[in-house]
């Protein structure tokens, strides 16, 4: 699986591991630079256009940080996912992103690393009073941007879609659409003025990246209103029930080695797996 970070000001040491990556940042002294009025989108489209004819099978695309309140397990732990399972169940497209609150009264949960997290999929239906997102926009405003960016019809006034876009894609979806096409929604982002516009996030000040955010699953050929993969039948509904590899715990385990950090600690942690403690080292490393 290849990995694509989008980077603004977080630590990347976490990640030196990763061989088969790339980082773009926003920064422009920084390699892979690549302009951003906002958020992730004009990272990951570069990736696609400038790798469009050499994808791998699979590519992760996340941002640079290792954990966040959308990924609160080690991203290390999401890149173990099995996609032979996924493509047994009939599964290209898998967003990553969970949370550390209940799914249904929004009670931040107990740090305990069993409990099961919730997979961060958001629902807004202005029929109910509730505001579409990005919030800051009207119904038809959001609808005129969907149409111009798919060349469709809709009025949108329903969203059902995995939030914070963080997510796995097989090539086979990434190649549906034509280059071209990617290269007119990386050009809408940069320069077209509903992009641009002004957001009342303090953390990312323009409009484009929350568009994309709502659309990813549907630009990578999931249904307009997300429907939740299922694997063996059942709902992913959250983050426990996805299918991860057990050889994760030693290939970050040798990779600590590798770079010599906390030395002692893998030799003792080395030592429990040889006594078959894996699961005490699984919780160590991966949560």
């Amino acid at each position: 699986m290849f990995v694509v970070l989008a980077k603004y000001k977080e630590n990347i040491e976490w990640c030196k591991i990763i061989k088969n990556k790339i980082i773009y940042s926003k920064f422009k002294d920084e390699p892979n630079y690549v302009p951003e009025p906002t958020g992730e989108a004009s990272s990951y489209l570069k990736y696609i256009i400038d790798n469009y004819n050499n994808l791998n099978e699979w590519t992760l695309f996340a941002h640079a940080h290792e954990k966040h309140w959308h990924h609160t397990t080690s991203l290390y732990k999401s890149l173990s996912i099995d996609t032979n399972i996924l493509l047994k169940n009939n599964i290209k497209f898998l967003s990553i992103n969970h949370r550390r609150w209940d799914l249904y009264s929004e009670q931040k949960l107990p740090e305990d690393t069993d409990y099961p997290k919730p997979m961060n999929y958001v629902e807004f239906n202005s029929k109910l009073g509730i505001k579409l997102h990005p919030q800051w926009l009207d119904n038809q405003t959001i609808s005129d941007i969907f149409n111009l960016l798919f060349d469709k019809n809709f009025y949108i006034d329903y969203q059902f879609f995995p939030q914070s876009a963080q997510f796995i894609v097989h090539k086979d979806r990434i190649l549906a659409n034509s280059l071209d096409f990617y290269k007119r929604l990386y050009d809408w982002h940069l320069f077209h003025p509903y992009s641009l516009l002004p957001t009342t996030n303090k953390y990312q000040t323009k409009t484009g990246a929350f568009i994309f955010e709502s659309y990813w699953h549907y630009i990578f050929g999931e249904n307009l209103i997300f429907d939740i993969p299922e694997i063996n039948s059942e709902k992913i509904m959250f983050y426990h029930q996805l299918p991860f590899k057990d050889y994760t715990i030693l290939y970050k385990l040798n990779n600590i080695y590798k770079y010599k950090i906390l030395n002692k600690i893998f030799i003792i942690l080395k030592s429990n797996y040889k006594n078959n403690k894996i699961f005490s080292i699984n919780n160590i490393l991966l949560n």
